[in-house]
């Protein structure tokens, strides 16, 4: 009885260890990765007409070559991929921008319908009466009435969108979101471009790029299957003038200068937990509703506009707090060629 007992327990044991070893390798979960360039021109593409109507503005196209790459899992578990493009300080106009909207179908072909019905009756007389002998030989006059109809059709395939596009912020930023579909393929390099309506003296700017993939995770049953986040990146690109060297040095110490503060921010973030704590937190101890004496989203306000050198927290490290303040004068240099200014080079120093 007990080794019977025993043979039970570990076969039990050993098909629950195999149902969890083969649902692990099913719901292994992809991990995507984006990558692209620091700087981009942009090029003037102001058609005649418009420049003879709007003498103070000039068109700009940026092109965006952006790379996803899925390092772990499953490609065809992606379900899409989102790009977003804004611009921080609001200093141009999206007037135009590829790929569009574009709607596609699972099946290559119409859909042939065919609907068959079929009406009538039966009329029986019995010439025997209700009274007659069982044995006695009956007439009888039976009359079938049976029509048929068919119909047939073909349906348009059902579309669904493969690409969406479209504008966000009052036209200062664009969304690009791409589906799986089974004759797609999400991985792999991809131009987007748009077209910037600016004021002709206009010299660059900058951009914040998100880029967002998500996937179908398998659970042990369909019911536990859910959406998740595959990888998520966001990337400031500094964008000037073609042509205009000056613009293109201004650009360059930009991207110098935010690259730096990300580094040191990651060398530092140790200490920078540390500036952040109360002293009752240091020793284990917190109060509630107390805030963190460091923003959590710090960096990401110096990098959208929304601090100034006096706003940096003043308990980040010496080192950190120096590499903030670089950022924020390169940020300062970007917004005067928004606005046309920046004679100066300020990658000289």
């Amino acid at each position: 009885m007990n080794v019977r007992f025993r043979s039970t327990y570990v076969s039990l044991f050993l098909l629950l260890l195999t149902c969890s070893v083969a649902s692990t390798a099913q719901g292994v979960q992809p991990l995507v990765r984006f990558d692209m360039p620091y700087m981009l021109e942009a090029r003037d593409v102001t058609p005649d007409e418009f420049a003879a109507t709007h003498p103070g503005e000039r068109l700009r196209e940026v092109r965006f070559p952006i790379s996803t790459f899925v390092s772990q899992g499953n490609e065809g578990d992606l379900t899409q991929v989102l790009y977003q493009m804004e611009g921080p300080q609001a200093m141009f106009e999206v007037v135009d921008f590829l790929p569009k909207t574009t709607l596609n179908s699972r099946y290559a072909a119409p859909i042939l319908v065919e609907h068959d019905q079929e009406s009538g009756g039966e009329f029986k007389i019995d010439f025997g009466g209700n009274y007659q002998v069982l044995t006695t030989a009956v007439g009888s006059l039976q009359i079938k009435d049976k029509t048929r109809s068919s119909v047939k059709a073909e349906l348009l395939p059902p579309v669904e969108a493969l690409a969406a596009s479209g504008t966000l912020q009052r036209q200062r930023g664009v969304y690009f979101r791409l589906r799986s579909m089974p004759q797609t393929w999400l991985e792999g390099e991809r131009e987007f471009a748009i077209i910037l309506r600016v004021p002709a003296h206009w010299r660059g700017d900058y951009i914040l790029v998100r880029c967002q993939a998500d996937a179908h995770k398998k659970g042990l049953v369909s019911a536990f299957d859910e959406t998740v986040t595959a990888g998520r990146r966001d990337f400031v690109v500094a964008i000037y003038a073609s042509g205009d060297v000056a613009a293109r040095s201004t650009a360059a110490a930009f991207v110098r200068a935010e690259t730096r503060m990300r580094r040191v921010v990651i060398d530092q973030q140790q200490a920078i937990e540390r500036a952040g704590q109360s002293s009752f937190a240091r020793w284990g101890l917190e109060l509630p509703g107390e805030k963190p004496r460091i923003p959590g989203d710090w960096m990401s306000r110096l990098v959208v506009g929304g601090y100034s050198t006096e706003q940096i927290p003043s308990r980040l490290p010496p080192i950190v707090r120096e590499a903030a303040s670089e950022f924020v004068e390169a940020r300062n240099g970007m917004a005067e060629l928004a606005r046309g200014q920046n004679e100066k080079i300020i990658a000289a120093r």
